[in-house]
């Protein structure tokens, strides 16, 4: 799950974020750098869909550079640049629950794809 120890990312940068807690490893969620902690190679991130406890606010919490990442391309942009159609066995990151998840595609029902997250196997439908 470790990322290029080598990409810094400065205030205002929009990443994704690994989580390392029980039930969520494998899952990304989206936040913004706040601030980064160069001496310690830490970053102190802010959750665009993870809130606080107590409802009063973005969740913000301190996260090592290990376990941020940039923000990647689009899907529609990969399929508009030949990345063409999902097929079984394909791995992706599918959003669901506030975060994106690892997962695998595991068929096709009609026109939608059905995946299934590695982490919490939990099936899916993608349109």
């Amino acid at each position: 799950m470790a990322v290029n120890q080598q990409m810094i990312f400065r205030r205002g940068h929009k990443v994704e974020v690994a989580s390392l807690k029980h039930g969520f490893r494998g899952s990304y969620f989206e936040a913004t750098v706040v601030m980064e902690l160069t001496a310690v190679r830490e970053y102190i991130v802010q959750y665009e869909t993870l809130v606080k406890n107590d409802l009063s606010g973005p969740l913000r919490e301190v996260v090592s550079a290990a376990e941020v990442r940039p923000v990647p391309l689009d899907v529609r942009m990969i399929r508009d640049y030949g990345g063409g159609e999902f097929r079984r066995g394909d791995k992706v990151d599918a959003y669901d629950n506030d975060g994106w998840w690892a997962g695998e595609i595991i068929g096709k029902v009609g026109t939608r794809t059905r995946c299934t997250l590695i982490t919490v196997r939990k099936r899916l439908r993608i349109p």
